[in-house]
């Protein structure tokens, strides 16, 4: 798409706001679509959305295209798509991707780990639909931000924190994914002034799931309990309230009156996957489990509505 192209979120058709008679078939009508399963981070806890590491798997836009397309032909009400991967910033067709989407759901959303961030970039996710920007960062000081297998330069806590910044001047809702673990545990604190100085709100701390997704042994240790970590919250705030969502599982925590952020629990220990959003990975299908890498192709010639039913009255979770 060239530069001059007037697209994005200012030029959205009003397909995504007409909810009267649309069809709600995703848990809470949100859809997470991993774009790349390639990412120039490897963290130990990555499970890379149920996806292999690093195969090299691009969606392409046609197939991006034709999934809009039977998302509106079968007027299904989508509030929000989560853009990842790996790293969604790696695609070659990323801005195309956010067109698409942002014409049919209220809200783009892109979850990236922030270390390929820039001014122009921005400009453009901006320019072509970009609402929302989740970074995944799990620490701000020390030597990385996130455990990593093999140490990067741009896993560096300063030059995230500075993308982090850059993100907020041009996208007001951006915020962080925190994966809380025994490599963050002790310096969970710093994180949580950070985001409460910089009013990140909508900022995720994510209870680990205790599995290898690399299948390499390494598993890390548990962090922070919801009780351990608003005894820190508690202490960096003036005025706190929280509150629990059993079906999802997941605290919300006002700070202040205005600024919230959640903990998440582990939804595979808790059996919650049923009631997140529905994930479609890098090979074009819907993935029903990330621990036992159950899949299913999408079929873009039938009805997706009725393939999302099938998955929901057949997946049953075997993890407990």
């Amino acid at each position: 798409m060239g530069e001059n192209n007037e697209v994005g979120s200012c030029n959205r058709d009003n397909y995504s706001r007409r909810k009267i008679m649309r069809k709600s078939i995703f848990a809470t009508d949100a859809l997470r679509i991993s774009i790349t399963n390639t990412c120039n981070f490897d963290c130990i806890y990555c499970s890379n959305e149920g996806q292999q590491h690093n195969e090299g798997q691009y969606l392409n836009i046609e197939f991006i295209k034709a999934f809009c397309r039977k998302i509106k032909n079968e007027n299904i009400y989508l509030r929000r798509v989560n853009i990842t991967g790996g790293e969604p910033l790696l695609h070659p067709e990323l801005f195309y991707i956010i067109h698409e989407f942002a014409q049919v759901t209220d809200n783009v959303a892109l979850n990236t780990n922030g270390s390929l961030i820039n001014k122009n970039k921005l400009k453009n996710l901006v320019k072509y639909g970009v609402n929302t920007i989740k970074i995944g960062i799990d620490n701000i000081v020390g030597v990385e931000a996130k455990p990593c297998l093999s140490i990067q330069n741009i896993n560096n806590p300063e030059h995230l924190k500075r993308n982090i910044l850059l993100c907020k001047q041009y996208i007001q809702d951006t915020s962080l994914d925190v994966v809380l673990s025994s490599a963050n545990a002790m310096t969970i604190d710093s994180v949580v002034k950070f985001v409460i100085n910089n009013k990140l709100n909508n900022t995720l701390f994510i209870e680990l799931i205790q599995s290898d997704f690399w299948n390499n042994g390494i598993i890390p240790d548990k962090g922070l309990s919801f009780q351990e970590l608003l005894q820190i919250l508690i202490k960096n705030s003036n005025k706190l309230n929280y509150s629990f969502n059993s079906e999802r599982g997941i605290y919300n925590v006002i700070i202040n009156d205005k600024l919230h952020v959640f903990y998440t629990l582990d939804y595979c220990k808790y059996n919650l996957c049923n009631n997140l959003s529905m994930r479609v990975n890098s090979n074009g299908e819907f993935v029903s489990c990330v621990k036992e890498n159950i899949q299913t192709p999408i079929d873009l010639c039938g009805s997706l509505i009725n393939q999302v039913n099938n998955i929901k009255r057949d997946y049953s979770c075997r993890q407990n």
